[in-house]
This record gives C-alpha cells, structure tokens and sequence, in this order.
C-alpha cells in the first residue's frame, strides 16, 4: 500500500465531510428559520380566540385562549364536561373522547393556572407552577386559578359569550 496517497486522501475525505456538515447545517438554519415563519403566518391566519369558561366544582374561571392549533381545535370541541384527577400535587389531569391536533411546541415552564394539552386527548390544569419535561401544548391560562380541592372533580369548558 502507498501511504503517499493515503495522506491526500484521508485529507480530502476530511474536507468533503467539513464542507458537508457546512452545507447541511446551513440547510437545516434554513429550513427551520422558514418553518418558524409559516407558522407565524398561519397562528395570524387563526386570529384571536374566543376566551373560554372553566367550572370547577360550580365555581367559574375565565381562561385566556393562546393562540395555536390546539387551542383552536380545542374551542372547537367545546362545550365539554371531564372528570379530572389529581396527578401529582402540580396538576389535575382529564382525558377527552375526542382527539385534539396541536402544535408540537413544547411547554418548558408550566405556570399555576396554565391549560395544556398532553398527547391528542388529555387536557391538564396546571394547580402549581412546575418545570415542564413532558410534551405538553398551551391550550389557554386561567387567570387567578383559586386552590383546588383534592380528588376527582367534573369540569366543564365552555365559550365565553
């Protein structure tokens, strides 16, 4: 075997595959970059939310509708009435019969009050504020969310009119 050539070419390889990389990584800026903004255009697309109305145990909140896919299907799916139970001391957890598709934007500071959508068809309410690992999507904020009571509680999402 030659090593005079081995050196030139292990060199070339080593180039081909910096300029690669260069390459792909400056594909992928790009792509994302313009992933974000059709996503910007079509969030404008929807518009502002209606609000909706959050009963708990007859007591009624008034949640702010973030603008996304998920909260628009899920407006679109109410009124509705679940059973949510505690999961964990941070949140209350209740599962639709109806899949709802969001946005894969990942919550990472869950705040008291926050309404999230887990998976297709479960919709969380935030009771604590908590760091986020899980693929939660932001359906709304309920403004001034009182203390919870423990156990299974019926909740029902309706419109604001």
């Amino acid at each position: 075997m030659d090593k005079s050539n081995s050196v030139p070419t292990a060199i070339a390889v080593i180039i081909i595959f910096c300029l690669a990389v260069g390459v792909f990584g400056g594909i992928k800026k790009f792509v994302g970059e313009n992933q974000e903004k059709i996503h910007e255009q079509a969030l404008e697309e929807i518009g502002s939310l209606p609000s909706f109305n959050v009963n708990i145990n007859g007591y009624t909140y008034i949640a702010n509708t973030q603008v996304s896919y998920a909260a628009q299907n899920f407006i679109k799916n109410t009124p509705i009435t679940i059973e949510m139970k505690d999961d964990g001391s941070d949140k209350k957890i209740g599962c639709l019969l109806v899949k709802i598709e969001g946005d894969c934007i990942k919550e990472k500071n869950v705040e008291k009050g926050d309404v999230l959508l887990y998976g297709e068809s479960c919709i969380i309410i935030a009771t604590e504020d908590f760091k986020n690992s899980a693929q939660y999507k932001k359906i709304g904020h309920i403004n001034n969310l009182g203390t919870i009571p423990s156990g299974i509680q019926k909740v029902s999402f309706s419109i604001v009119k």
